[in-house]
């Protein structure tokens, strides 16, 4: 039996063994059947699904159990197979698929255009007038990219964050979108997938795809099929401003599109993973932090606890935007996450080519806090980190913290620079409308609890035990990332 069919009590794999005297002494053989689809799917709600395999391995058994030596298996689903070759290894094993059974009817699937009319429609999306009131603010359910956050793999729409009206429908080129439609983001922003659960229209910077032949693909298969091909939509996109892949170019793409029990399977396997990584993603979201500030504890301005130092203006022409080990990292804000510390990737690390004054060579165990925030978006004015390494470099909108006194822990004070009203302070007083910048003499007005080196230490024991839990969501979360790609891939026949 398929792995899941005790859920949500066991998702184990089960075989059910049947031993009979009389065939016995009727066949050399032993048969094995192999059920993919008993009927429900294999998440956590075992929810009824069609095409089950229950039935035909019934009537393959009675035919077994009646007249043996007459049996003719399909070799996909039941194969009657000799003792002795059962025996020859000399461990018995009774896994069918060591002798083939249930093996052919996955190793191919039929690939399939999305340009085929007899199981799928691509509509485009449009916007009406933005000139005319009347079209707009409706009943109308509108998606935009908006709706579809980078963060999601899938996501699935049950409302919009913009409306139009049925006159805004009508007067222009969106269309209203069944329910489970596949969204795929088409113009600039290429491959962002979603399934609409409510009747929806888009804009024009989407190909949408209706399923026709409801018993040939599922929605929730479609969808990660679709995902799986963004590199080749992102390839075949063109367009001076802004790339965009065309109708027709979507519909020369094609998918595997294996049988519906198959699809159910993959659909229940990776919604497992993703349950996973949502509820990883709601400790990264949530947790920050936190220090219950003791009554008895002084409340000291920064000042005098410790400078602030700023950083050097690097020059641009000696930036470097690829990988380069050997070079220093400029550290900006950009690097900065809100709940305090660093985080690097490809497209916000810069490293520097030029000559460096060595002042501005941040040191492993400096403290550091951000002076300017780049966009309203990103809220990190005053968040702190510490440096774990001496490749980075003192960026001007940074501010390097330098102890004045011994009675304060640098670990200690960059958590205490998360308290809200710490924090809060900072921000508050920042200047500038697009571009917040604050200053040294700023973050320095604003008072910290300040309790003795004792509990600071214990603060910071327990903090870092907490994040080290953290921590090991994101690990999570990479894992089951990597048990999606390779669910989909097993249907792609890659292990790429």
């Amino acid at each position: 039996l398929p792995a899941g069919v005790f859920n949500p009590y066991s998702g184990v794999k089960t075989s059910i063994l049947i031993l009979d005297k009389r065939v016995h002494k009727q066949t050399d053989k032993v048969l094995f059947v192999k059920v993919q689809n008993d009927g429900f799917n294999l998440g956590a709600q075992r929810r009824a699904v069609v095409d089950s395999h229950l039935p035909e391995a019934t009537r393959l058994l009675r035919s077994w159990m009646t007249a043996p030596q007459a049996f003719e298996g399909d070799g996909a689903m039941a194969q009657a197979v000799e003792r002795s070759r059962i025996g020859e290894s000399g461990d018995f094993n009774l896994s069918g698929e060591r002798y083939g059974i249930g093996i052919a009817s996955q190793t191919t699937n039929v690939q399939v255009a999305l340009g085929d009319e007899t199981i799928f429609k691509i509509e485009s999306g449009g916007t009406p007038s933005s000139t005319e009131e009347t079209y707009w603010n409706g009943d109308v359910a509108w998606a935009t990219l908006a709706d579809l956050p980078a963060i999601d793999h899938i996501t699935k729409i049950t409302a919009t964050v913009r409306t139009i009206t049925s006159q805004g429908l009508a007067n222009s080129s969106a269309k209203m979108l069944p329910v489970d439609t596949v969204l795929v983001s088409s113009r600039a922003t290429i491959g962002r997938v979603a399934l609409a659960k409510i009747p929806l229209a888009t804009n024009q910077g989407f190909k949408n795809i209706i399923i026709r032949d409801s018993q040939k693909a599922l929605p929730e298969f479609l969808a990660y099929m679709m995902k799986r091909l963004t590199p080749e939509m992102e390839r075949m996109a063109s367009g001076g401003t802004f790339k965009e892949i065309s109708k027709s170019a979507i519909a020369t793409l094609k998918i595997p599109l294996p049988p519906l029990e198959v699809q159910h399977q993959i659909v229940a396997e990776i919604e497992g993973y993703q349950k996973i990584i949502d509820g990883a993603r709601l400790v990264l979201d949530n947790y920050k932090p936190h220090i219950v500030v003791g009554t008895e504890w002084p409340s000291v301005e920064l000042g005098t606890l410790c400078d602030i130092e700023h950083g050097f203006a690097f020059k641009g022409e000696f930036f470097v935007e690829e990988e380069a080990p050997d070079l220093p990292i400029l550290l900006t804000p950009g690097n900065f996450v809100q709940g305090g510390g660093l985080y690097f990737r490809a497209k916000n690390t810069k490293r520097y080519s030029g000559d460096v004054p060595e002042a501005f060579r941040l040191k492993h165990g400096d403290l550091v806090v951000v002076m300017t925030d780049l966009s309203p978006m990103m809220k990190i004015l005053g968040m702190p980190a510490l440096i774990d390494a001496d490749n980075f470099l003192h960026n001007q909108r940074i501010g390097k913290v330098v102890l004045k006194t011994d009675q304060v822990l640098k670990s200690y004070l960059r958590y205490a620079l998360l308290i809200d009203e710490v924090n809060g302070k900072i921000k508050r007083e920042a200047t500038g409308a697009t571009v917040r910048h604050t200053s040294p003499t700023r973050i320095l007005s604003v008072h910290v609890p300040l309790p003795d080196l004792e509990t600071q230490r214990a603060i910071v024991a327990e903090i870092e035990a907490e994040q080290a839990l953290v921590a090991a969501n994101r690990e999570l979360i990479r894992r089951m990332e990597a048990k999606v790609k390779a669910a989909i891939d097993r249907v792609w026949g890659t292990s790429e």
